[in-house]
């Protein structure tokens, strides 16, 4: 039973959190925090999982059903001095808890720096 303890806890301390903002021309913004998992690919490149939870405000662009949304995603990345550069595909929906649920998919860059 300890090293099913120990396996857990190595699996939950390898998960990190992270904060995000995704904003787009038609002035939609969804602010999110959530869970990542870094694999190292090798010593420059990096594949990422993760999973969030936020707030999207419409403004004039895609009616989404809901304010509360969730969003997967999968990010490859390449490690710069201080920070990383990365090439994303995400999904971001409601989970059909809103009436509606079209749902939305993006391919996006990103610069992630460490706090």
């Amino acid at each position: 039973m300890p090293s099913l303890v120990g396996s857990e806890m190595c699996i939950r301390d390898s998960l990190k959190p992270f904060l995000g903002v995704m904003r787009n021309g038609d002035n939609g913004k969804y602010i999110y925090s959530g869970l990542r998992k870094d694999i190292g690919i090798s010593d420059k490149w990096f594949f990422t999982p993760s999973f969030a939870l936020g707030y999207y405000d419409r403004g004039d662009s895609k009616d989404l059903g809901y304010n509360l949304e969730f969003r997967s995603q999968i990010e490859f990345s390449y490690k710069l001095k201080s920070s990383r550069i990365g090439f994303n595909l995400n999904h971001i929906s409601n989970a059909s808890i809103g009436d509606t649920n079209p749902g939305t998919e993006s391919a996006t860059i990103s610069l992630i720096r460490p706090f």
